[in-house]
């Protein structure tokens, strides 16, 4: 009985040491830009509304 269903996208092998260092380079500025992206969302779309609303609605008593 399988307990935990994973679904896996197929990707390429990057522990190949066949790939050139450029696509390493690549992936990596990708992942970055895309954790700066995702860290920029949270602040704008959670941080800041959530923010705002508990300033006006325990501070202004």
């Amino acid at each position: 009985m399988e307990i935990l269903n994973v679904i896996t996208v197929p990707a390429p092998d990057l522990d190949n040491p066949d790939l050139p260092v450029s696509v390493h380079v690549a992936v990596a500025l990708l992942t970055f830009m895309a954790a700066l992206f995702v860290a920029y969302a949270a602040l704008k779309l959670y941080d800041e509304p959530v923010r705002n609303y508990l300033k006006e609605h325990w501070l202004k008593k």
